[in-house]
Formats: structure tokens, C-alpha cells, sequence
């Protein structure tokens, strides 16, 4: 009888964490395509059909990272491919990608890519397959 209790609290624990991934990928997927637009939490929470108490813990469970932390990181990912790809000005790419104001740009951009966007353009130009940003820490 234990058994029987405990493959069914493993059973339903397994359901919750693949219906956690699905919703945290559900979120991923919209970032990816929105990562341009002012992104709420609780607006990505409710469209996962959970709260955002709940969708903070599993999306940084999952990917290691708050869901601020992971916005971020898909928007300078796509400033360090304009800055490689175009001779846009890294004010243009700065509103493209979505952040609001060039001090918090910068700011995020040094955090992830340990230099200024002007220092990535002048070093890493034609080099971008040879640079990962990672949201897992220390590594």
C-alpha cells in the first residue's frame, strides 16, 4: 500500500515538473520573440497559468537565472550579434534590443560580456562564434 501511495506521489511530483518545463519554455519561446517589448513577470506568469510567485521559482529552477536575468541576457546576446553584424550605432542597437536606457545597457552589457559595447565591436568583431554568454554563474 505505501508503495502504491509513494509511486503515486512520485508519479504526480514527475507530472508537476514536466508541466513546470513546458511552461517555463512556453516563456523562453515568448522572450525570444519579444524581447524587444517592456516584459512583465506577472505578465508571463499569467500567460503560463500560474503565479508569479510560483513562476519565478520554477523558471530560475530550470534555467538558473530570474526571469529578468534571462530577458537580459537574450537581448545583449542579440546586441553582440548587431554589433558584429552592422555598423549601427550602439544607441540604435540599444533601443532594438529592447533596453530602455543606455546605462542600463551598458551596465547589463559589461555583466555578461566583461567589456563596454564599443571594446566588444573593436575586439570581437567576425568572432562571435568564439563567445557563449552563460546564465549559469561561475562558470
Amino acid at each position: 500500500m505505501w508503495a502504491q501511495e509513494d509511486g503515486g506521489v512520485r508519479q504526480a511530483f514527475e507530472k508537476e515538473e514536466d508541466q513546470g518545463e513546458g511552461r517555463v519554455l512556453k516563456a523562453m519561446e515568448y522572450i525570444a520573440e519579444h524581447y524587444r517589448e517592456e516584459l512583465r513577470v506577472s505578465a508571463l506568469a499569467e500567460m503560463c497559468h500560474v503565479g508569479e510567485t510560483h513562476f519565478r521559482r520554477i523558471f530560475e529552477k530550470i534555467t538558473h537565472a530570474t526571469p529578468l536575468e534571462y530577458v537580459n541576457m537574450v537581448r545583449i546576446q542579440k546586441a553582440c550579434i548587431l554589433l558584429t553584424e552592422t555598423s549601427d550605432s550602439v544607441e540604435e542597437i540599444r533601443e532594438r534590443v529592447g533596453f530602455p536606457t543606455a546605462s542600463t545597457f551598458n551596465r547589463n552589457f559589461k555583466k555578461l560580456v566583461k567589456m563596454s559595447p564599443g571594446q566588444w565591436r573593436r575586439q570581437k568583431s567576425g568572432k562571435l562564434a568564439d563567445y557563449k554568454i552563460s546564465i549559469y554563474k561561475g562558470w
